[in-house]
């Protein structure tokens, strides 16, 4: 099996990539957005940029399988400039779609379950989405739902991520998990904004690259066109998250009086899991907050570990 993955030089994509090597030939379609300034030029290759539909459609003929992980990920790296960001979340993924839909191949979508919002009651199914306001990126990822569903293309399936964390080649400081164990690290208070009872359900970043290849390779197993990526018993709020990193490093929880400047994204999902593999128990919260709390070697020695940071830095030298 041939698999391109575009953003395979992300959080995510380059442990999907080696979750998938040696099982599938795999190739990275990427623009090197958040690479370091010794490899600057390969952010000015145009292969690699899904804003490019020519340069994609021809690669594409190449492959078996699209996994779609190129976005302007986080409401903090799209606010830097909103018009790129939808170009390249909602543009992209109408690229891919119509390249993937030519050549007859099966694409993989990365969602998220922010486009949940806020939702009332207990818990709430990962396969329904919200109706109502969301903040910028994850309305820009239910658009592109929509678009792929409404496409009628019958190899489409979107993977709806619960919050990622843990340790990854290309590191991200910018997900709860990750921010409040770099700054617990660092012997800082770790600051809550708007009351930490915002709920959220958390997935390893190896787990979920661990289940996208399954999913990928067992092309035969009939798989739904929205596929839930999560785990139910790592629902947790920001209270609670916050509190365990600290009462592990030893540091200060405080509570901010901060506006969330209307994200109310508050979700407990309930996860269908009889299509996710078992789980390795280095791949639970405590144990992926325990990993980075006490390896170095997992934090990145450049400056734009987030990706507003690295956006930010792109544009400079564009």
């Amino acid at each position: 099996m041939k698999v391109l993955i575009t953003g395979g030089l992300g959080y995510l994509g380059q442990c999907l990539a080696r979750k998938l090597s040696g099982k599938a030939a795999v190739h990275i379609y990427d623009n090197g957005q958040y690479l370091r300034n010794r490899e600057a030029s390969y952010r000015r290759k145009k292969d690699g940029n899904v804003l490019d539909y020519q340069t994609l459609a021809s690669r594409m003929s190449q492959y078996d399988v699209v996994v779609h992980l190129a976005a302007i990920v986080g409401e903090a790296a799209y606010a830097v400039d909103p018009t790129y960001a939808t170009d390249v979340n909602v543009g992209g993924t109408i690229n891919v779609l119509r390249a993937a839909r030519t050549h007859g191949i099966p694409l993989f979508f990365a969602s998220t379950c922010s486009v949940l919002g806020r939702q009332q009651g207990e818990s709430t199914s990962a396969t329904r989405a919200h109706e109502g306001h969301l903040p910028a990126y994850a309305s820009s990822k239910r658009i592109c739902e929509n678009e792929l569903l409404a496409s009628g293309y019958d190899k489409v399936y979107i993977w709806r991520f619960a919050s990622l964390f843990g340790a990854s080649p290309r590191l991200r400081n910018d997900l709860v998990i990750n921010r409040f164990c770099e700054k617990a690290r660092g012997r800082e208070v770790l600051d809550i904004h708007g009351g930490g009872d915002q709920i959220r359900p958390f997935l390893h970043v190896r787990d979920a690259a661990n289940i996208c290849a399954q999913q990928i390779l067992g092309s035969t197993v009939q798989l739904p066109n929205i596929a839930a990526i999560g785990r139910t018993d790592q629902n947790a709020s920001i209270q609670e998250i916050a509190s365990l990193i600290a009462a592990r490093a030893d540091v200060e929880v405080r509570s901010v009086d901060i506006s969330l400047d209307g994200d109310e994204r508050s979700y407990f999902v309930q996860f269908d899991e009889q299509y996710l593999p078992p789980r390795k128990p280095e791949d639970t919260i405590n144990a992926g907050i325990d990993e980075l709390l006490t390896s170095a070697s997992f934090w990145p020695d450049y400056a734009w570990n987030s990706n507003e940071t690295g956006l930010r830095h792109n544009h400079a030298i564009r």
